[in-house]
């Protein structure tokens, strides 16, 4: 009987202790608004804010565990900088004190420890730092190397080495450099470009490929192709006769590429083609209006588009499903699209920004990836935005 009573009792505490703990809320959305970093959970409620008491504009760039990484825009330019933000205790990390210039790129997680910016000096060359949270010092990772341009296109964590975009100072073509953090070697001219000219976007996907495009002269054709970082070797996709490539980009878990083809033959229409990895034609798709337009990013099937609806005139942001083909205009009447877009991997939602034609403030719009449920987070929270992002994985094109 006293057995039966003590695991009653027992049973009953376990119970009320689930009913009386409070469930945390975890943030979804993170907005930067005057000065402030505002964390909003998955019902737009304020959960934390945190005044950094920076008197400028802050750019929020990169989210990882509890810190929150952002680039702060001062009007004297002396203040500006790179700064950390931890979420659980409040503290506010100034990366670049101390440096002079600018910081014109956004600034990204190496690992968990080290975070890679690069330093824009007033004479315009540029220079590589590493910042280490643990012992809260940075470094410039390769001394007496003058460039115009150094970006970092893949970071391979697993081996320590981080490959480069290089344009040194005085030269005129660039080349892809690799460093490695644990040896510090420095392997300047691990790819070049001098006798084969290959034009790509500034990140590769997470296995290292790099999507991009040459021009055979003899053929006249523009091919598509894939470069391996790590072997340094070169994939032929496609090769393309009927006009240009533009905008080509890695879709469905880089299964498959998109394209904007941009004819040869006059008064044809741009349109959009989508192969596989082995170059079979999957699709075309026309533009949704006859007029210029540009791909923004592709997520779970969905396509958006940057396009005009008249010669010169303002760009709108346009949605598609890839199966289906029926354009959907996102950007509200009487406003325009504000460039930005920012995905939810885990949500399935999208944040867009929109300008009214009357003023040059942004609007932030989140909605499902459909376009359905939208909510204009400005008029909701009465405050003016900055920059926002998902609390999660992202991507911000």
């Amino acid at each position: 009987m006293k057995k039966r009573v003590l695991i009653s009792l027992i049973l009953l505490l376990l119970v009320f202790s689930l009913f009386s703990c409070k469930k945390e809320k975890v943030p979804e959305i993170v907005i930067s608004s005057g000065g402030k970093i505002l964390l909003y959970d998955e019902k737009i409620n304020l959960i934390k804010d945190f005044d950094t008491n920076l008197k400028g504009k802050i750019i929020l760039s990169e989210i990882r565990n509890n810190l929150v990484l952002f680039n702060y825009f001062s009007d004297d330019y002396t203040k500006s900088g790179i700064f950390v933000l931890n979420i659980e205790t409040g503290e506010i990390l100034n990366l670049t004190e101390g440096l002079l210039g600018f910081f014109p790129y956004t600034p990204k997680f190496y690992d968990d420890e080290n975070i890679i910016f690069t330093l824009k000096e007033s004479a315009g060359r540029e220079y590589l730092y590493i910042y280490n949270l643990k012992i809260k010092n940075k470094k410039p990772l390769i001394i007496n190397l003058i460039s115009e341009y150094i970006h970092p296109i893949y970071f391979d964590d697993l081996n320590n080495k981080i490959y480069l975009h290089l344009l040194r100072y005085n030269e005129v073509n660039s080349k892809i450099s690799l460093y490695n953090l644990l040896t510090e070697e420095f392997i300047e001219n691990y790819i070049t470009f001098d006798d084969k000219k290959f034009y790509f976007r500034e990140t590769s996907n997470e296995n290292g490929e790099i999507l991009g495009t040459s021009y055979d002269s003899k053929s006249g054709k523009e091919k598509i192709e894939i470069l391996y970082l790590n072997k340094k070797e070169y994939k032929l996709v496609y090769e393309e006769s009927l006009g240009d490539i533009a905008d080509e980009i890695f879709i469905n878990n880089s299964q498959n590429i998109l394209y904007k083809l941009i004819p040869h033959e006059l008064g044809k229409k741009p349109y959009i083609v989508l192969i596989d990895r082995n170059g079979k034609v999957l699709k075309t798709i026309e533009g949704p209006t006859k007029f210029e337009f540009y791909v923004r990013g592709v997520l779970r099937n969905y396509l958006y588009l940057m396009a005009q609806e008249e010669v010169g005139g303002k760009y709108y942001l346009y949605l598609t499903d890839l199966d289906k083909i029926s354009y959907k205009k996102l950007t509200r009447e009487s406003y325009f699209y504000g460039g930005d877009l920012t995905f939810s991997y885990l949500k399935g939602k999208v944040i867009i920004s929109e300008i009214k034609e009357s003023n040059q403030e942004k609007d932030y719009i989140l909605m499902n990836l459909n376009g359905e449920n939208s909510i204009n987070l400005n008029e909701k929270l009465k405050i003016k935005i900055d920059s926002v992002l998902f609390f999660e994985k992202w991507t911000m094109i």
